[in-house]
């Protein structure tokens, strides 16, 4: 439902100060971000049920470890895409056949994009890590944050103070925002295991 409410919000924004132009740049973007978005979930079911039975065996510091070195492999892998996409961005969006105007715009939103790709990665992990501990109230936190309520806000004030620049800068804000939450949680539930 979140996916759904934000696309709208970015498809009238889009159209509002940029036009069709940017809601063409913005779903080239798309389709890179959906990549790397579902590799995120692949790892993140995968570590998901280890994560469950670390836990329920009170192998807490199993389950910390499993969750800092799949977080490290999407560091990598997002570093990765984030170098990639910023180099032949304009390649990438050539593809599309689209005009000059739209594949400039894909290029250097690409390039301010790239902070995305190096914290999506910890964000989604560290909502699912916190579901198989069993803890509901801190996965929906970091879920509802990058999914809606930062994403909302900052999809609705930054394009209308910078246009398509701003339209840009919603997902890194998103994101790192996101990732203070995060290790603010991750903090508080190592506290309260005695430091493990």
């Amino acid at each position: 439902m979140a996916s759904v409410i934000s696309m709208f919000a970015f498809n009238y924004v889009l159209m509002k100060y940029v036009g069709s132009q940017g809601v063409a740049a913005f779903t080239i973007l798309g389709f890179a971000v959906y990549g790397f978005s579902m590799i995120a979930i692949g790892f993140g079911q995968g570590l998901t049920p280890l994560v469950s039975i670390c836990w329920g065996a009170n192998e807490q510091k199993t389950a910390m470890e499993l969750r800092s070195v799949t977080n490290k492999i999407l560091l990598i892998i997002g570093l990765l895409f984030a170098v990639a996409f910023s180099v032949f961005g304009n390649s990438y969006a050539a593809m599309f056949g689209c005009s000059d105007v739209v594949v400039n715009m894909v290029a250097s939103g690409f390039r301010i994009y790239a902070a995305t790709f190096l914290v999506m990665g910890f964000d989604v992990i560290n909502s699912m890590y916190f579901t198989g501990c069993g803890d509901a109230l801190s996965s929906a936190i970091i879920s509802s944050l990058r999914g809606v309520v930062l994403l909302l806000a900052f999809t609705f004030i930054f394009p209308a103070l910078w246009g398509m620049t701003g339209v840009w800068f919603v997902a890194p804000a998103t994101g790192i925002l996101t990732s203070v939450v995060s290790l603010f949680l991750i903090n508080k539930q190592k506290k309260l295991c005695g430091g493990r």
